[in-house]
């Protein structure tokens, strides 16, 4: 499975197109790409697009890892939970926060202290003195890269997309397969929209507003822009509808996308949804350099063995971030749960034995029970192959015949046939036959 791409599995288990159909959707909604899409990674660190200077500098493409989709699934509970968005149901859209995600940062920002939390700082090295212990974080200013600053820390929790650490440099040097990790970690190229109308239409017409789509239709490379909306209106009654839209639509201009996403719900859902428009919003992920893609991140074909120590720290270093959890991967769930096991990472190393929560450490380094995780066996497995097998078995069933025969005396036709009549007739009346 992890040489395996999704897109391979699919076209080898799957015959009916409303099945493929469904996985496919899935894989766009989940990693924010196509099942087949090849990603180019080029010398020069440009993921995605590579430049004229680079298109002979590609070291492998890469594809959805079929194991990767797996684990995901597992750690949803089941695959229509990558997208159940009912409110009944346990899927990753089931439910919201009544005002947005973003005050859970604010009042988090607060109670901290904002005199404590500083903003517009890139970290771009992270020093490690082994003598003493004390890291070294390097940063610099997102307005003036020249404006550098350097912190000082007994111990540091990195909480960046896996991604995004391929871009800090390591003093010591990391592990070969967590560099490996950060290096084949790839991130999705998800593009979210914010549709505002006069009315809630749909709910008129007695409609949920979920549209689930796979963007293709009879005619060469036409790709329609909605992959799946959501009813989004919000609880002081603004009528609002959220939606993913494929990456194809990246390099357009938001007029031409608003356009698209406006056309295409005209498609579903009649005249009303140009007639009632009122705004547009979006968001492109893989615009962002310090994410550089949404919803999370994907692993490509065969490097499911570095996968294997995300969760590991490294010296003073331990590691947070949705893609570390055992649950809910690359969603807020997810994002808590290693959170609070990195706390309880540090708590062990300055020693607050009486703080930390073994549970939470389950799994980790730290837990008693912990066994260092095993890499793919690359040994070969001796077989014996079929052809070989087949004549072994026609050459003694020959020679059986051979020597039943001369005992015998019969003629070829006979020594061919009694054994299979005698076979015959046990089989069919029980009784032995001469």
């Amino acid at each position: 499975m992890n040489e395996m791409s999704l897109a391979q599995w699919i076209r080898q288990n799957v015959n009916g197109r409303t099945a493929r159909d469904a996985l496919e959707i899935a894989a766009r909604a989940t990693y924010g790409v196509e099942p087949s899409r090849q990603v180019r990674y080029s010398h020069s660190g440009n993921k995605d697009r590579i430049l004229d200077d680079d298109i002979y500098q590609c070291d492998f493409d890469q594809k959805v890892n079929m194991l990767y989709h797996l684990t995901l699934c597992k750690c949803t509970g089941t695959f229509a939970n990558l997208f159940d968005v009912s409110g009944g149901g346990g899927g990753v859209q089931a439910m919201r926060v009544q005002g947005g995600t973003e005050q859970i940062s604010k009042r988090l920002a607060e109670e901290i202290g904002k005199d404590k939390i500083v903003l517009h700082r890139v970290v771009e090295r992270f020093e490690v003195d082994e003598s003493n212990g004390i890291t070294r974080v390097h940063t610099h200013s997102t307005n003036a890269p020249y404006d550098k600053i350097i912190y000082s820390c007994s111990q540091v929790i990195c909480a960046v997309p896996l991604n995004q650490c391929a871009k800090i440099s390591f003093s010591p040097p990391l592990p070969y397969l967590k560099q490996r990790l950060f290096e084949s970690a790839m991130p999705g190229n998800l593009i979210k929209f914010l549709v505002t109308f006069e009315t809630a239409f749909w709910r008129e017409e007695g409609w949920s507003g979920e549209v689930i789509s796979t963007g293709r239709t009879t005619s060469p490379n036409e790709v329609l822009p909605i992959i799946c909306t959501y009813d989004f209106t919000s609880s002081s009654g603004i009528p609002a509808m959220i939606g993913f839209m494929s990456e194809e639509y990246s390099d357009m201009t938001k007029e031409d996308r608003c356009n698209a996403v406006v056309r295409d719900l005209m498609r579903v859902f009649g005249e009303r949804a140009m007639v009632q428009f009122l705004d547009y919003e979006e968001k492109l992920w893989s615009k962002e350099p310090y994410i550089a893609g949404a919803p999370s991140i994907f692993m490509p074909c065969g490097t499911m063995d570095s996968w294997l120590v995300r969760r590991e720290p490294f010296m003073t270093i331990h590691f947070a971030g949705a893609e570390t959890a055992t649950k809910w991967i690359g969603w807020m769930e997810g994002a808590v749960e290693s959170s609070l096991r990195t706390v309880h990472e540090v708590f062990h190393q300055l020693g607050y034995y009486d703080k930390i929560s073994y549970t939470l450490l389950k799994g980790s380094v730290y837990d008693s029970d912990y066994k260092q995780p095993l890499v793919t066996s690359k040994h070969y497995v001796e077989r014996i192959p079929y052809w070989r097998r087949g004549i072994f078995f026609f050459t003694v069933l020959c020679l059986g015949i051979l020597v039943y025969s001369k005992k015998y005396k019969l003629s070829y036709t006979a020594r061919a046939m009694k054994p299979l009549e005698k076979a015959v007739v046990k089989f069919s009346t029980g009784m032995d036959w001469p």
